[in-house]
């Protein structure tokens, strides 16, 4: 979903920042960047622009902007972290397996000591 599909106090975190040069740059800096929580205030009378808080702070974009900004609702990015949280947790739980060299009949010829005959 985009950014600027929110309603009225709606919360979202956000998954990606399209777009590219200037513009990219200039919205990352205010802090519109990967997993962070994003809400929409207000639209405008227009439609143009829409307000936003971010940070602790408020933001006024365009609506184009905000189509390039990738959004999910604040309940499904909870609920993906849960799940990611969980399976780290058993990852990191688990023994992880122990690798056994292999040996390699060519190495151990390589490596024995040859006898010279006379």
């Amino acid at each position: 979903m985009k950014l600027s599909e929110l309603h009225n106090g709606e919360s979202a975190v956000i998954v990606k920042v399209s777009g590219h040069g200037g513009f990219r740059k200039r919205i990352m800096e205010m802090g519109f960047v990967r997993g962070r929580k994003v809400t929409s205030v207000i639209d405008a009378p227009l439609n143009d622009p829409i307000k936003y808080t971010i940070m602790g702070y408020d933001v006024l974009l365009r609506r184009s902007e905000a189509k390039l900004i990738e959004v999910l609702p604040e309940e499904e990015a909870n609920a993906m972290l849960s799940a990611e949280e969980k399976m780290q947790r058993h990852r990191t739980s688990s023994p992880a397996p122990t690798a056994t060299p292999a040996v390699c009949r060519a190495t151990t010829n390589a490596t024995r000591p040859h006898s010279v005959t006379s």
